[in-house]
């Protein structure tokens, strides 16, 4: 699935992610674990993969292992519902989420 998300406080702020849901909408874990590929998002012009990190769920600068990580506070992942991405130092953004689609 293609999810976007925009910033309440600023919509040019736009995550683009790309995940597997299950029927309720959640980020699927098994199909995650069993996907070899990297499930890829975009905001701006940062580019990087979604990531387990014990039970929560995190966005990964691309080519760095070792590159900070903006953890997601999420649940379901559907139209009107609200994502908190908390950065490296601790500012947390509210987004909300506007479109999910099939993706491309």
């Amino acid at each position: 699935m293609r999810i976007e998300l925009v910033a309440r406080e600023d919509f040019g702020d736009k995550i683009i992610l790309s995940a597997a849901l299950d029927p309720t909408g959640a980020i699927d874990l098994a199909a995650w674990v069993a996907d070899p590929a990297p499930w890829p998002f975009q905001r701006g012009t940062l580019t990087g993969d979604l990531i387990r990190i014990d039970e929560l769920w995190a966005l990964r600068a691309d080519g760095n292992d070792d590159a900070p990580l903006w953890l997601l506070d999420l649940s379901l992942l559907r139209p009107g519902e609200t994502v908190a991405l908390r950065a490296p130092s601790g500012d947390t953004t509210s987004f909300l989420i506007v479109a999910v689609t099939q993706a491309q």
